[in-house]
């Protein structure tokens, strides 16, 4: 009867087991879905802003009004305070030939620090699921011995459920650690666009800066020219020697004036150009990026495809 009974028990434990391991098992499936979809609602708003970034390529932030304002859109809140309505409507004419081909596409070396450390985290997250799957084969040898050996089955009841414990729990970081190492290159290559876009935003504020530096020196520049136009006018009509010495000194000083706001209105003109330029380059390698790996989310499994546990 003592026979008859552990029997029994073992067969209730193996029963109670199979059931532990599908509900593990079932439970892993949807945390794997869960997370995968996860990951698609995350990338999916960045997804459909591809092509709008990508139509702003064709011609380049420089090089059509349009696309200046695209920009400018963007950084509304930082000249909110002051008044560039007319600074808005620009660039169509003095940026239209900005030649953009040669724009550098070099990988600085922070930039390669950071892709290497992600390429090492990737062989870490390899061998760890190396390991689990390892430690799986051993807990299942385990099993078959508690099973097939002449063990006390109330006594070893307990190492049974730990094992079979360990292993759902292994088998379900399996399953995550499978999703993470398939996902881990994209999701590289995903944090370097979004790298990517944040200099874009830096770039562009940059050039915005400048660009309204260019426009004010322009506006000084007017306004002196003015003011020397009218001193010529007086210089011409006045016969008074001295007071026309003087006049002559303030036109000349003018003049100076004029010549040293030229030269930083070109200032502010080259580095608006080329913080857009630079601006554009990481613009093209963030849209590259995203309209290249996001495509790895579509060979992810779901619902429809699942063919069971």
């Amino acid at each position: 009867m003592n026979s008859k009974v552990k029997k029994k028990f073992l067969l209730f434990v193996m029963i109670i087991v199979l059931i532990s391991i599908s509900v593990y098992s079932y439970n892993a499936y949807i945390k794997q879905q869960e997370m995968v979809k996860s990951y698609k609602r995350e990338y999916e708003s960045l997804k459909q802003s591809v092509e709008e970034f990508k139509s702003k390529l064709e011609v380049g932030p420089m090089k059509d009004s349009s696309s200046h304002l695209y920009i400018m859109e963007f950084y509304q809140g930082l000249i909110r305070e002051n008044n560039f309505e007319k600074q808005l409507i620009r660039l169509n004419r003095d940026y239209r030939d900005v030649d953009l081909s040669n724009v550098k596409k070099d990988v600085n070396d922070l930039e390669i620090e950071e892709i290497n450390k992600n390429l090492d985290q990737i062989d870490t997250n390899i061998r760890q699921l190396n390991s689990m799957i390892y430690q799986n084969e051993i807990i299942d040898q385990e099993i078959d011995v508690m099973f097939s050996g002449d063990y006390s089955v109330l006594d070893d009841v307990e190492i049974i459920e730990d094992l079979i414990d360990e292993q759902a729990r292994i088998r379900s970081e399996l399953i995550n650690l499978e999703l993470h190492k398939d996902f881990a290159a994209a999701k590289m290559e995903l944090d370097q666009a979004m790298r990517y876009k944040e200099r874009f935003f830096d770039h562009a504020e940059r050039g915005i800066y400048a660009e309204i530096d260019y426009y004010y020196y322009l506006s000084l520049i007017e306004e002196d020219e003015i003011e020397l136009e009218e001193l010529s006018e007086l210089i011409e009509k006045e016969q008074n020697t001295d007071f026309k010495d003087e006049l002559i000194n303030k036109a000349n000083e003018k003049t100076q004036t004029i010549e040293e706001l030229n030269e930083l209105a070109d200032l502010s003109y080259e580095e608006a150009l080329h913080a857009y330029e630079q601006g554009f380059d990481f613009l093209s390698r963030y849209a590259e990026i995203l309209d290249v790996e996001l495509e790895t989310l579509d060979h992810y499994p779901t619902d429809e495809t699942h063919d069971g546990l």
